[in-house]
């Protein structure tokens, strides 16, 4: 294997739409953590998201067991831009996260044919951006953001393009594929 290529994550977390059942434990695991964004969404602001068609919001799981859930919007965007908003795991670590992403980029390359999925780190766990920038996605801006102090150790926006991760990861996109009514 050489370096522009990486090993394919053993640890796999599927993905489903979210049901009006999975919104209060959504909402609970929100509230419930000691990390990640600042301002938890409550009952409501989960419920109205269901109702967006332009937003895809999903059930990481392992079979049976639900491993936390993820929040795309943007999903309808004629530019191909998906905008990852939210993800949220009970157990917060690089393994699972790794695994959430690839299985949301692999939704959103394959399925959807997105060209590019950015994120607003703001909007995650703090300790998350270092497994983002380990699959591939890159610091983005060139204005005022780009040339602050803080860009360095902790970048806003992130995004990776469609063939960027086909590059870094070109068998990630070939199996397990999941289409969404």
């Amino acid at each position: 294997m050489d370096s522009t290529t990486h090993p394919r994550p053993i640890y796999r977390v599927g993905l489903r739409l979210t049901n009006k059942d999975d919104v209060a434990v959504m909402a609970g695991l929100e509230a419930n953590l000691a990390f990640g964004p600042t301002r938890p969404w409550s009952i409501r602001a989960h419920t109205r998201l269901l109702k967006d068609k332009n937003v895809a919001h999903l059930v990481l799981h392992r079979g049976v067991l639900n491993v936390g859930y993820a929040v795309l919007t943007d999903i309808s965007d004629p530019s191909g831009c998906v905008r990852l908003r939210r993800l949220l795991t009970w157990n917060p670590n690089q393994i699972v996260w790794g695994a959430a992403m690839q299985a949301i980029l692999r939704l959103c390359f394959c399925d959807w044919q997105a060209t590019r999925v950015w994120v607003n780190t703001q909007d995650l766990d703090p300790a998350m951006p270092a497994v983002l920038l380990e699959l591939g996605f890159g610091p983005e801006g060139s204005g005022e953001e780009a040339t602050s102090r803080d860009q360095v150790a902790t970048p806003r926006t992130l995004s990776i393009l469609a063939a960027e991760h086909e590059r870094l990861w070109p068998d990630a996109t070939s199996d397990q594929r999941q289409t969404f009514a």
